[in-house]
């Protein structure tokens, strides 16, 4: 299996889709793809290790980071985002970046207990289209 911390290269100029689930031993994700790279669905939920998730991706549609409850550092770079889930991300207080401005379909942060008010007004207010918004089981808004 996959342990540690993981650099995806830019050789995924063909794939559309990734999925990197249930993968424990994995603390620390990044990608990092040129604009024109294909890349439109990332799912990496319950990944209980993942402390770290940078992406950077043009034309990611979906991303999904559903039960990593480690997940405390997040960088999103990711125009072309429609669909966010960090649904169970319980240690995640703020994104450290967050630029997804094409963000409309939903954002799921169920169960974000550490989640700040700040933090979730700083993502709704950079997504002024979003159609849909749950945030049930954040304690700390």
């Amino acid at each position: 299996g996959i342990k540690g911390a993981v650099t995806l290269p830019p050789l995924l100029l063909t794939v559309s889709s990734l999925r990197a689930m249930h993968l424990p031993a994995l603390t620390m994700l990044t990608i990092q793809l040129p604009p024109t790279a294909p890349l439109e669905i990332l799912a990496v939920s319950e990944c209980r290790s993942l402390h770290s998730l940078h992406v950077s991706a043009g034309r990611l549609r979906v991303l999904n980071a559903a039960g990593c409850k480690q997940l405390i550092r997040l960088e999103l770079h990711c125009k072309g985002l429609d669909t966010l889930v960090l649904q169970q991300c319980s240690n995640l207080a703020a994104p450290l970046a967050f630029t997804c401005p094409a963000l409309r379909t939903e954002l799921i942060v169920n169960g974000c207990t550490s989640l700040t008010a700040d933090a979730l007004s700083a993502m709704v207010n950079g997504a002024p289209r979003l159609r849909r918004l749950g945030a049930d089981g954040c304690a700390a808004l």
